[in-house]
């Protein structure tokens, strides 16, 4: 058989596939998006089935159906029960001789039907054998022949074999001698091959589950790990059991459903007390004070955000909290909301429980409140629901416990329970763990196949490597002790090496170790040894070997040393890494080329799914910037356009010129932002720091491993810089050639009108606008923010598609990463891990199947830990650790007392009496230290001879000293720690102390009980070491500074150790611990310095510190004072009882004076210190030298020095002034520059420095001077004396009578008069304030007030309501009541457009309870069965076999409903069959049920229906009759149609089953009231250009219009303004050209004034409709203005011809037909005018221009649509319509039937007037009249009272 060819050791198993090189352009987002969501979208579609990897494994038959006579036989044994003689000859006569070719079969066949075992079999043999002289027939030698064979074999069990072989041995008359021999021979193999197989049984075994133990299994796997809210109230959890550490467990189903259920409790047993508390605390009355609770922490206002994507993480949610009472809390040093902890989100009284971890933690994002979550997979639906609750009401709940420790241990035992259930597999090593068997049997590595024992090279373990090749110690048996090499060979003591032994020779090596007696070293001795031997443990294929320790530093430690062996080299061969490091956080940089992360690199492999992943977090990150920008930015056009947000024939609208503007987009044009930055609000200077890519790429989480971790920023400037390309303006770039302060204006007119929401162009206006310039600047920024609204749907849609196209990837890179992982570790020889790691990563234990584990510090390790590693392949466990230091940390602190869970794996089996060995010689502590622990904690420990020769800690009186003290402790109002400052100030102190002594940083440790006194200390170190002067760079690495807990396996030279605890109640807490005190004391090796309230201790009676302070005491190192010595003079001492003693060697010696010369000259001045090394850093005094004028350097000694800067008096030769100048520029002072004393020409001072000409400057003296022309007294300057302007104020008066406001100097003509006057409007008459120069030409401003048919006040004036004969329309939000239920949100004066609120339609099959659609679309049908049935007990039995969307083909059921409440079983229920059954009883809430009744009925016979929406109770009667259910079209008017809604909350009624068939029936009616209104539009909006070839001419050369307003007439869009202005203009234009030509000045301004008035009133109805009411009044305007203009020209045109009569009549008609008032305004005036024209135009018989003039003057507006305000009607032919009931229509009229209409000459309503109407409401303030309800008085409510297609009870 050829043999496999062994692969390499580091090969990756994977195919091998080079890593992908990233290209250099970068990755184009937008692209990758749309074809990742077109992709997606195909996927949807299709059904290709993606479990292709699935692979079904048949069973094939072992016999081969070709083997003929094999089969016959497999046949007959099946068959037959017993067999006959001659069957059984003729079947082994055939195995032997099928034996020769195929003897896998035959082996087969005997083992599957258990030949040899067979009672006929072996009697058929006895039988034989009993004869006196058997003979030795031929099936006998065949028989020997398959024994002889079998033997060989190890497929069948050897008992079986011995029990056929051991007969056939005593058989003599065998023809071949040899024969006999094989059999001997066969027997003794199979001895020892029965030894082996009962060794190898004990590693992994079958065991019986009875049925009981089966629902016990059965329940542990079915347990629900996190408690729901019924749980939590009831206290219910999985049952905890007595735990009986010395005893045996009934079974390894019992033991391990212990296990689990204390680990569980242990977990989430202190989270759910937390809940209940909460719970009872929400429910109480009295709610002041704060809730507190030590298990748990409350956040509330909750707020859920989007989710984002983590790589490693998956998809989490994003979650802001509220942070008001949180600001004192540090969270770069604090505990709260730590990575993998537990978090559970709930609201209210905790109803509802989702269970979440913690993704990822950052401190920035803290502070404001913000952190990712993991949400649990099976709580992901409870999301959605939560998202509709008020955050006011949302709490998160954070547990203490890390959710990662426990819960794949969880899982993992439940895996172990699984396979017990199923597979009846016992659990490894459960000899010992169950059954507590001391008699550890040996590895079966140390044991061949034949049981002989194997050999190892122990080499490795020798100490003189010179004299290891000559040793002959590389082939020693294992288990032979006796051939090892000798102690002082390996250079071991006694119990080392007897812990060797135990180790290498038991299948469970326990090794305890106290402190400093080397049980790491021995560790790495042990790992040695199997490394240096892993051939022997390999057997078939690699298992490397598994490494835990409980912390990472340890690890690392391990790690470094195994590195520095010399016997491990020949590992590391062609450059391979034979360890990996699985976790992250490794801090040494010898270890981290082992980091399993760094592995992945090296295999240089690249995954489609991996690539993809990065590349969707990226887009999502894209999105996220994107999204951000738009709110803050203008997007160009031409991304508009081609997302399809903006039509092509609006963007060719937008295009159709060139731009004007710097940007060669004209959208900025477009909304007018270049003309209105000028007007906006300079102090606005907020700029985008939103948008900041910076903010929106997340810091990468410290467990997140990825292969291009480096490439965030270069992605976050490729994202930024794409973006931008999008973009016209935003915060990062602006227009060309514009300022900054243009850019900020700009983005500050932008933010201000993007900011406005809510005010969005509808989607019926957005559909007519096919040209965007005809648009107000108002509706383009309305139709600019729908188009940003429709952008942010699509990309959050893009985004939701690639939050889970991501979260595919996640999961699949995820399965690649561990299937990656599994075949790095599986090519190494030693993988390491953390225990919380090994927690994790339970799953790729399993996989992998390690046979040797080795744990250090085993005694801290949770036994559920150890069970989780324990695979079925497992052979070797060693536990190195010490029970008498620290245990495992628990959560549960009440299950630790009560279930004693803190007692380890390793605690366990010692207390058991398991043979293990404890190391008695200690390397670390000096004698007096360790005597602290003997025999007070172990009986006996020796010192080894190293520690004797310690010197003494410099500066102090003693090595070892207890300061006792009574200064009490404290506790702050965020933590359960506690702190010390009197301690905390002493041990301060006392490291600065020591610092000045020698020392350096890493040589001393600072060890507290409690983090509180921890960050305490580490606070007053740090402003310690500010002022602390030392060499050498003793003081640049940090001092350590950590908790005892965190220091286990630690030591240093000095230790000082705060106990923290000072109280009057004497409570130690966890001081106490003695496991804790043997840790404390124990890590020092030169000095140990214990601060305390060691009295307090003392008298809490704890024995173990009793014995410690009586030592103390009795040894003298106990004491109120500590005792300093000086290091230069020994005879001077000090002692130190409080931190001011300090100041009394503030240098570290004594009160003497150093005195020592320095190198530089001086003498040292401080006192006595015992660092000489000080003198050698930078002298601080003076310096010594002195300048070439004999003055001191100000310099300090060490600083260079600088030119000399004292100040010397140097005296001017010219001008004898005196200066004061700096030492070194005394040769360099060139002119002076004191003040000149000299006087100018007119007398005053010259101003100028000495060294200047006093002629170069004219004088600037102010004074006082008489102008000459005015006589005003001015002040000017000297120099300006005889030729200046006045300055004082005019006081000319005006030609008007006002006094000048102006200058002296300036032009009084050119003023125009700003005075305020109160003037009598010609036209109106009102009183106006106006300024004096506008006197003659004014506008009247007062506001019109006038209360409008819609019930809103004008908001206009005087003149633009042409003095209440016209008004403006209304831009009020209209806030009227549609027929779905909710509130127009458009303006006022347009009809109410079809809803686009958010359906709230929907049944009881959808998830969310909503349909999710826009309103006015139609819902989904759901094609669910309907499910409305009859309860089985029920004699109707009616059932609904309809969808759900089809009405029902049922009646409804008036049976009560026979269930029973939970009030108690005989109290039934008072509702209706089939219907939800109402949450009240007759019984126990009968005050609520008559209150319901309101005396209408007798309790007894009243049943009640539930609204599942709302939760309201009705009585039937009153709900049918308000419905209609049974009363539909009995009315003879027309019913109006509005949803229907509960009659006491309002809330829609949309999912019943005994009122569907009517809410089917009026959504129908309701979507058909939708089809009307989107059928047709109110106007249409088209390209039609205004063509006036005359009117633009005129317009310019009489001003009446502005270019700005010409170019608005031109572009109208709206065809009924356009045909409205059109006529007026036709009849208006002449006449006013008529007008121009008189001499009238204020009569041609009034004029044209009111032309304008009504242009610009007839242009605000571009974008609302015409009202009939506002039509007639502007018919009533026009005639008024054209008879008003005829009378003009008529007065002008025949005023030679007229009679002063006439002319008085003329003038009477002009006036009253001028500007009348609205409120008097009359048809009549009109009339009489116009008659007043035809009676003068008929006398007169000269040709006038009127002759030329139009004489229709009222216009018709047949052509024009208008709008309408009313209600929805529903006829009983089933006609819908609007009607205006309410206003001038009483009975609502059917245009179609004319259903109410008894009068034949009535006319139906004209058809014109429904083809442009849209869903109208009714009036606001209409009442409902008499509706009974049973909860409250609903007599003045809104208009949802009415039902649709039914009769309201009236």
């Amino acid at each position: 058989m050829a043999r496999r060819k062994r692969r390499c050791p580091f090969h990756n198993p994977s195919s091998y596939s080079p890593k992908r090189r990233r290209g250099t352009s970068p990755l184009d987002y937008k692209g990758y998006i749309e074809q990742i969501t077109t992709r997606l979208q195909i996927d949807t579609n299709s059904s290709v089935d993606l479990d292709d990897e699935t692979v079904s494994y048949r069973y094939s038959p072992v016999i081969d159906a070709c083997t003929s006579e094999l089969s016959k036989i497999e046949d007959t044994l099946e068959s037959s029960r017993r067999l006959d003689p001659s069957t059984i000859e003729w079947i082994i006569d055939s195995l032997a001789e099928a034996l020769e070719g195929d003897d896998i079969n035959v082996c087969s066949v005997l083992k599957r039907h258990n030949f040899l075992g067979r009672p006929d079999v072996y009697g058929m043999v006895l039988d034989t054998l009993t004869l006196d002289f058997p003979d030795m027939k031929g099936w006998m030698e065949n028989l020997v022949t398959l024994v002889l064979v079998l033997s060989k074999k190890g497929t069948i069990k050897v008992r079986h074999i011995k029990k056929i072989l051991g007969p056939l041995s005593q058989i003599k008359c065998f023809k071949d001698l040899s024969i006999k021999n094989q059999i001997e021979n066969a027997v003794e193999m199979l001895e020892k091959r029965e030894r082996y197989e009962h060794f190898r049984e004990d590693s992994h075994s079958q065991i019986k589950v009875t049925d009981s133990v089966r629902r016990m299994l059965h329940d542990l796997i079915t347990c629900e790990i996190f408690p729901t809210a019924e749980m939590v109230v009831k206290d219910e959890h999985f049952p905890l059991f007595p735990r009986y550490l010395r005893k045996p467990y009934k079974s390894p189903a019992h033991y391990l459903i212990e296990q689990f259920s204390l680990f569980l409790e242990d977990f989430i047993g202190p989270m759910r007390v937390g809940i209940k508390h909460y719970i009872e605390y929400v429910r109480s009355e009295e709610k002041g004070s704060r809730f507190k609770d030590n298990d748990v922490r409350i956040y509330k206002r909750i707020r859920l955000l989007d989710n984002d994507c983590i790589a490693g993480s998956g998809v989490c949610l994003q979650v802001q909290f509220d942070t008001s009472t949180m600001k004192k809390i540090r969270w770069e040093n604090c505990n709260f909301l730590q990575y993998g902890n537990l978090v559970c989100l709930t609201y209210d009284d905790c109803s509802e429980l989702t269970y979440a971890l913690i993704a990822k933690r950052d401190v920035k994002e803290l502070s404001n409140g913000r952190i990712y979550l993991e949400v649990i997979e099976k709580d992901q639906q409870n999301i959605s629901s939560l998202r509709q609750i008020n955050e006011s009401r949302l709490v998160m709940i954070e547990s203490k416990s890390l959710y990662t420790v426990y819960h794949h241990t969880l899982k993992s035992l439940q895996t172990m329970a699984e396979e017990m259930l199923e597979k009846n597999e016992d659990i490894p090593f459960s000899k010992y763990l169950v059954h507590l068997d001391n008699d550890v049997f040996e590895p079966v590595y140390t044991r061949q196949p034949t049981y002989e024992m194997t050999v190892a090279d122990f080499r490795c373990l020798m100490k003189n490597v010179k004299a290891q090749q000559n040793l002959d110690y590389n082939k020693v048996a294992i288990l032979d002790v006796t051939k090892w090499p000798t102690m002082l060979e390996m250079g071991l003591n006694e119990d080392q090496y007897e812990a060797l032994q135990k180790c290498l020779t038991k299948k469970i090596g326990i090794l305890q170790g106290p402190p400093g007696t080397g049980k790491t070293w021995m560790g790495l001795r042990i790992m040695e040894f199997f490394l240096c031997n892993h051939d022997l443990f390999e057997q078939k294929e690699r298992r490397p070997i598994l490494l835990l320790s409980y912390t990472n530093h340890a690890l690392d430690q391990f790690f470094e040393k195994l590195l520095e062996s010399k016997h491990l080299t020949f590992l590391f061969r062609n450059n391979t890494q034979p360890f990996v490091r699985v976790g992250g956080r490794c801090t040494n940089e010898r270890v981290k080329p082992f980091v399993i992360k760094e592995h992945r690199k090296r295999t240089k492999s690249w995954s489609t799914n991996r690539s993809e992943m990065y590349n969707s977090h990226d887009s999502v990150k894209y999105l996220d910037a994107l999204l951000k920008y738009v709110q803050n930015g203008i997007i160009s056009a031409k991304f508009l356009h081609s997302e399809n947000i903006m039509p092509r024939i609006q963007y060719d609208s937008l295009h159709y010129l060139d731009s004007t503007l710097m940007s060669k987009d004209r959208i900025v044009e477009w909304l007018g932002i270049w003309e209105n930055c000028d007007n906006t609000d300079t102090e606005y200077t907020a700029d985008i720091q939103d948008a900041d890519i910076d903010e929106l790429y997340l810091v990468q989480n410290d467990k997140r491993v990825l292969d291009d971790e480096d490439e965030g920023n270069d992605k976050a400037k490729e994202i930024e810089k794409q973006i931008l390309k999008l973009f016209t303006l935003t915060a990062k770039h602006g227009l060309e050639n514009c300022s900054a302060q243009c850019h900020k204006k700009m983005l500050s007119f932008v933010r201000r009108n993007l900011e406005k929401r809510d005010n969005v162009m509808k989607t019926e206006l957005f559909r007519g606008n096919c040209d965007v310039w005809f648009l107000s600047f108002e509706h383009r920024w309305r139709l600019y923010r729908f188009w940003i609204e429709e952008l942010t749907m699509k990309l959050q849609h893009r985004r939701k598609t690639l939050i889970d196209y991501f979260n595919e990837k996640n999961k699949a890179v995820t399965k690649e990463r561990f299937a990656e992982d599994l075949d790095i570790i599986k090519s190494c020889y030693m993988f390491g891990m953390t225990t919380t790691g090994a927690a994790s990563n339970m799953t790729l234990l399993r996989e992998i199947q390690p046979r040797i584990v080795l744990v250090e510090e085993a005694a801290q390790v949770h036994e559920q830990h150890v069970i989780g590693c324990l695979t079925k392949h497992l052979q070797h466990l060693i536990l190195i650790g010490d029970h008498k230091q620290l245990r495992p940390t628990m959560n549960n602190h009440a299950l630790k007392i009560s279930h004693k869970t803190y007692v380890s794996f390793m605690e366990r089996l010692v207390m058991n009496k398991f043979p293990y060995q404890c190391l008695t010689k200690q390397h670390r502590m000096r004698p007096e230290i360790c005597r602290l622990l003997t025999p007070a904690i172990y009986p006996s420990l020796e010192n080894h001879p190293t520690v004797l020769t310690y010197p003494n800690v410099r500066g102090m009186k003693h090595n070892l000293f207890f300061i006792d003290h009574q200064n009490p402790e404290s506790q702050s109002n965020f933590s359960t720690s506690y702190a010390n400052d009197f301690e905390a100030e002493m041990i301060a102190r006392l490291y600065k102390y020591l610092i000045l002594q020698g020392y350096s940083n890493s040589d001393i440790t600072i060890l507290s009980a409690y983090n509180e006194q921890v960050r305490k200390i580490r606070n007053k170190v740090s402003e310690m070491s500010q002022h602390l002067r030392v060499e050498n760079g003793r003081c640049n690495k940090r001092i350590h500074i950590t908790a005892v807990d965190n220091f286990q396996g630690e030591e240093n030279r000095i230790i000082l150790l705060s106990l923290v605890r000072s109280n009057k109640d004497c409570k130690l807490g966890h001081l106490g611990d003695p496991q804790r005190i043997c840790v404390s004391l124990s890590r020092a090796r030169e000095g140990l310095f214990v601060f305390g309230d060691f009295d307090m201790i003392y008298n809490r009676t704890n024995r173990l510190w009793m014995k410690i302070i009586e030592a103390a005491k009795q040894n003298e190192v106990l004491g109120r004072s500590l005792t300093v010595v000086c290091q230069k003079h020994p005879e001077t001492t000090t002692t130190i009882s409080c931190p001011q003693d300090f100041e009394k060697v503030q240098d570290g010696g004594c009160d003497q004076l150093c005195s020592t010369q320095l190198e530089c000259g001086h003498v040292c001045d401080r006192k006595c210190h015992a660092d000489d090394t000080i003198h050698n850093l930078l002298c601080q005094k003076p310096c010594l030298k002195w300048c070439e004028n004999d003055h001191p350097c100000k310099k300090k000694c060490h600083e260079c020095c600088r030119p000399c800067t004292t100040k010397m008096e140097k005296t001017f030769s010219t001008c004898e002034h005196k200066v004061q100048i700096p030492c070194h520029e005394i040769h360099n002072f060139r002119s002076c520059q004191s003040e000149c004393e000299r006087e100018l020409g007119c007398g005053h001072p010259c101003t100028l420095k000495c060294s200047q000409d006093c002629n170069t400057v004219p004088c600037h003296k102010k004074v006082n001077v008489k102008h000459p022309q005015c006589g005003h007294m001015t002040t000017v300057e000297c120099c300006s004396k005889n030729d200046f302007p006045c300055t004082e104020k005019c006081s000319k008066v005006l030609k008007c009578g006002h006094t000048c406001t102006l200058k002296c100097f300036q032009d009084c003509d050119i003023l125009r008069c700003q005075e305020m006057i109160n003037l009598n409007h010609p036209q109106c008459g009102h009183m106006v304030l106006v300024k004096c120069c506008e006197k003659i030409d004014f506008q009247c401003t007062k506001k019109c007030s006038k209360v409008l048919n819609c019930g809103h006040t004008c908001k206009g004036n005087c003149q633009v309501c042409s003095n209440g004969r016209l008004h403006i329309p209304c831009k009020e939000v209209c806030n009227r009541k549609l027929v779905c239920g909710h509130r127009c949100s458009d303006i006022c004066s347009n009809p109410c457009p079809p809803c686009d609120k958010i359906c709230t339609r929907g049944c009881l099959h959808m998830e969310v309870g909503t349909c999710g659609d826009l309103c006015r679309k139609h819902c989904k049908k759901c094609q669910e069965l309907c499910g409305w049935n009859c309860y089985k007990r029920c004699k109707n039995n009616h059932y609904c076999s309809k969808k759900c969307f089809e009405i029902c083909n049922r009646p409804p059921c008036d049976k009560r409903c026979d269930k029973s409440l939970k009030c108690k079983p005989s109290h039934r229920c008072i509702g209706l069959c089939g219907e939800k059954c109402p949450n009240i009883c007759k019984r126990c809430d009968k005050s609520k049920v008559l209150a319901l009744l309101n005396g209408t009925k007798n309790i007894d016979e009243a049943l009640f229906v539930e609204l599942v929406d709302c939760g309201h109770i009705f009585e039937k009667d009153f709900m049918d009759e308000y419905m209609g259910l049974h009363t539909r079209y009995e009315s003879s008017e027309d019913k109006k149609l509005l949803l229907k809604s509960c009659p006491k909350c309002f809330a829609p009624i949309r999912r019943s089953g005994r009122y569907k068939s009517i809410i089917i029936a009026m959504e129908k009616d309701l979507m058909e009231v939708n089809r009307k209104c989107e059928k047709f539009l109110f106007f249409n909006n088209g390209l039609c250009r205004f063509e006036f070839t005359d009117l633009i001419p005129f317009c310019q050369a009489s001003r009446i219009f502005s270019p700005r307003k010409v170019s608005q007439v031109y572009c109208i869009g709206n065809k009924d303004v356009k045909s409205i202005l059109d006529k007026f203009l036709n009849k208006a234009y002449p006449r006013m050209e008529e007008i121009l030509k008189t001499e009238v000045q204020w009569t041609i301004r009034e004029m044209k004034e009111t032309f304008c008035v009504i242009v610009e009133w007839i242009l605000l109805h571009s974008a609302v409709s015409f009202t009939e009411n506002e039509l007639e009044k502007l018919l009533d305007e026009v005639e008024r203005f054209l008879i008003h203009a005829d009378l003009i020209i008529m007065k002008n045109e025949l005023k030679s011809e007229l009679s002063s009569e006439d002319m008085q009549q003329i003038d009477f008609q002009i006036e009253k037909v001028r500007c009348p008032d609205g409120e008097t305004f009359c048809r009549e005036d009109l009339a009489s005018a116009q008659s007043l024209i035809d009676t003068i135009h008929q006398r007169n018989t000269s040709i006038s221009c009127l002759d030329t003039l139009d004489k229709q003057r009222r216009l018709s507006w047949q052509d024009v649509q208008c709008g309408k305000h009313g209600n929805w009607f529903k006829c009983r032919k089933g006609h819908i319509y609007l009607s205006e009931v309410g206003g001038t229509v009483d009975v609502p009229r059917c245009p179609d039937c004319l259903s109410t209409s008894d009068d034949p000459e009535t006319s139906p309503v004209d058809e014109m007037n429904d083809v442009g109407r849209t869903l109208t409401p009714a009036p606001i303030d209409e009442e409902v009249k008499d509706v009974r309800c049973t909860e409250m008085d609903l007599s003045g409510d809104d208009v949802d009272m009415t039902a649709v297609d039914t009769n309201s009870p009236t």
